[in-house]
């Protein structure tokens, strides 16, 4: 199997599972607030559920990248390193050094 195609279907899984997790999660802090009367332990744990929920999503590009890194690092192919290297610096300088 060429290896193209087998980095392509592992980068399919992860963000398909990234988006999975971050649905499942999301839906259940919803229930959890949704459900339960206000002030209560179990609405201040579905709150927390739901920021996760936002958290992974927003990591899963993060890890998309991190996984080709680690394929370029692997394939030994330097300009896509570099490459890789700077859309992670520009993804990290973006989450938490935005303005605001």
């Amino acid at each position: 199997m060429d290896s193209n195609y087998q980095i392509e279907e592992v980068v399919g899984r992860l963000l398909w599972l990234g988006v999975a997790a971050s649905g499942v999660l999301f839906v259940a802090g919803l229930a959890f607030w949704l459900l339960t009367p206000p002030g209560g332990s179990l609405q201040a744990d579905g709150k927390a559920l739901i920021s996760i929920g936002v958290a992974v999503l927003l990591l899963t590009p993060v890890a998309r990248v991190g996984l080709l890194l680690a394929h370029y690092l692997h394939l030994r192919d330097w300009d896509f390193v570099a490459i890789t290297l700077f859309v992670l610096a520009m993804m990290t300088i973006g989450y938490f050094g935005g303005a605001g």
